[in-house]
């Protein structure tokens, strides 16, 4: 992908919210998996 696209998803994540919610929304999608693989379903409930 180009930067103006990466730039792009970026700015139009989650519309007109807060760059540091977007970066936690983008956090806890990534370590979820991550968690539920190393851990149960119940910890990463």
């Amino acid at each position: 992908m180009t930067n103006a696209t990466l730039r792009a998803l970026r700015e139009n994540f989650l519309g007109n919210s807060p760059s540091w919610y977007k970066n936690t929304i983008i956090a806890f999608l990534v370590l979820n998996p991550l968690l539920l693989m190393a851990f149960d379903s119940f910890i990463t409930g």
